[in-house]
């Protein structure tokens, strides 16, 4: 599980959630 990792993405792709797709975060 990947869980820090996905909470730093989810922070600095924040603002690129509209363009960057769902497959980012897995």
């Amino acid at each position: 599980c990947n869980m820090l990792t996905r909470l730093k993405r989810l922070s600095l792709n924040h603002n690129q959630l509209k363009s960057v797709p769902t497959g980012v975060f897995d």
